[in-house]
């Protein structure tokens, strides 16, 4: 189990990178700005009860990035 800062390092970065798009979508699913913050409160919450379980989100999205540049790469 990692430390207290380094759990809070990581949930830092995971809400920075994330917050706004998961705003915006909330925004988009129930057209009301305060249930959108709450569903996205609800989801970082959740997010970080299960930290410790979630693997590197952008270690996978590089891996497919990279995957993906190589399948379309112009030789």
């Amino acid at each position: 189990m990692s430390s207290d800062s380094d759990r809070s390092a990581r949930f830092n970065e995971l809400a920075e990178a994330y917050s706004t798009d998961l705003f915006r979508y909330a925004l988009w699913l129930c057209a009301n700005d305060a249930l959108a913050k709450d569903l996205v409160q609800e989801t970082f919450l959740r997010a970080w009860r299960s930290l410790d379980k979630l693997k590197d989100i952008r270690s996978r999205s590089e891996e497919h990035t990279s995957e993906l540049q190589s399948q379309f790469r112009i030789s």
